[in-house]
């Protein structure tokens, strides 16, 4: 607070210096809570007001949460300030009557059942955009939040409710939200033991969630091969429109990881995959993992912290999910794709630069019938690679693009329109270099 006591000698015309109060690690006095409300009172420009780990008696909770309809926040976050089920109910007023507050974050207090339900009831027609209720031992009074949010009577977009014991039955509440109207983007139920019952009824109804984006079960159990299943075809159902998945901490061994490898490759949007702390998992696998996944459509990372899997093969996942990326990949992919479905990724990367060109070039010709597909030639497999792999992995290597010795191409020949079937040889730049318009340019 001393430093808030200085910033605010310093204020002049202009009003406070800031758009954001922060006091963490604080033992607050009467006079420190009189100083928060006083400034939020005088300088409307304050926006966001952060309290973390500040001790602060039920009285001077209370006194900020009525406080805060006064004034003008859009952010807001309590965490860890011993928040409980008395402080909820002017937390509700605060929600109903302040349309401008979007993201309200109070991790870490104990607002328990009845909290929850105060607050599940202030979110009908509020404002509110993003809802972070981590660790408040909300147990059974999930079902409350559910019932709300699965309406069309709430804005909330950003849902965490980890680490509340809400488990099986909670979990069901859950799958019954994302089955309603509601506007969900962002859904977190980490560390609420779950059973794999539990996991398969939220997979069952997010995979038909159009509307979600990103979902976090990690630290619950999975050990079933119905529950797996339900991960897969939660990412295979084409309503799906997930980008980040988070497994993190699910004691996933070797079989489980495989098992998921079908439903990653067909995910049409799925970027992200978090899955570290899963420690069961080895580098054999992994591999596996990696060829059996193919070309992913919108894969770009896996998080492997603090797995099983080494730092070599963690490189190699995420060398080779990069490459799959690469401008080249992708134009190989979408190219080679619209007429080749069986490509896999071996061979879309294998490909050579002046296999590419002539591979444009025919599905150019492709495209306006000149040639049949069935006259389109493989691409070579015997490419040099400088990607190492131990001995007796199966996964595919990452070419070395820029040092990869090519054969001499042949003499060039003339064909005219209509000769043959099939394509006019590409112009060689290279014997162009010397005439006039180039020189000129």
């Amino acid at each position: 607070m001393l430093e808030i006591r200085k910033q605010l000698r310093m204020v002049d015309g202009s009003g406070w210096r800031s758009q954001r109060v922060e006091v963490a690690g604080q033992v607050l006095s009467d006079d420190d809570v009189d100083l928060l409300i006083e400034i939020h009172s005088r300088y409307q420009s304050i926006r966001t007001l952060r309290l973390a780990m500040c001790r602060l008696s039920e009285e001077q909770r209370q006194r900020l949460a009525r406080s805060l309809r006064q004034f003008g926040l859009s952010a807001v976050q309590f965490a860890h300030i011993g928040i409980t089920e008395t402080t909820a109910p002017a937390l509700a007023a605060a929600i109903q009557e302040s349309p401008q507050l979007k993201h309200l974050e109070i991790p870490f207090n104990d607002i328990g059942p009845k909290g929850a339900e105060w607050l599940a009831n202030a979110l009908r027609d509020s404002g509110l955009v993003s809802l972070i209720l981590t660790k408040n031992n909300i147990g059974t009074g999930i079902s409350s939040i559910c019932r709300v949010i699965g309406t069309d009577q709430t804005s909330v977009r950003v849902l965490d409710i980890g680490r509340n014991d809400i488990r099986d039955e909670g979990a069901i509440h859950v799958a019954k939200m994302l089955e309603g109207k509601h506007s969900l983007t962002n859904l977190n139920v980490d560390f609420n033991q779950i059973s794999p019952k539990g996991i398969e009824a939220i997979c069952g109804a997010a995979g038909k969630c159009k509307s979600l984006l990103e979902l976090s079960f990690s630290g619950n159990i999975i050990k079933s091969d119905a529950c797996v299943r339900s991960i897969v075809a939660m990412l295979s159902w084409e309503d799906s429109r997930l980008e980040v998945l988070g497994m993190e901490l699910l004691d996933m061994n070797n079989a489980t990881l495989l098992s998921l490898a079908p439903g990653i490759s067909k995910a049409p949007y799925l970027q992200k995959l978090k899955m570290k702390d899963n420690f069961r998992i080895t580098d054999d696998a992994m591999y596996d993992f990696i060829e059996k996944i193919g070309f992913p459509p919108a894969l770009e990372k896996i998080v492997l912290t603090h797995s099983g899997v080494s730092e070599t093969c963690e490189k190699f996942v995420k060398v080779y999910l990069n490459a799959l990326h690469s401008p080249k990949a992708k134009v190989m992919t979408t190219m080679m794709s619209a007429y080749r479905p069986d490509y896999g990724s071996k061979s879309l990367l294998n490909m050579l630069p002046a296999e590419l060109i002539r591979a444009m070039g025919q599905f150019l010709a492709l495209e306006e019938g000149r040639i049949r597909p069935e006259l389109i030639k493989q691409p070579k497999e015997s490419i040099p690679m400088n990607g190492s792999i131990p001995p007796g992995h199966a996964s595919p290597p990452i070419p070395d693009y820029h040092h990869v010795e090519e054969e001499d191409p042949p003499p060039p020949t003339t064909v005219q329109i209509g000769e043959r079937d099939g394509l006019l040889p590409m112009p060689s730049l290279e014997n162009n270099l010397d005439s006039p318009a180039v020189q000129a340019t």
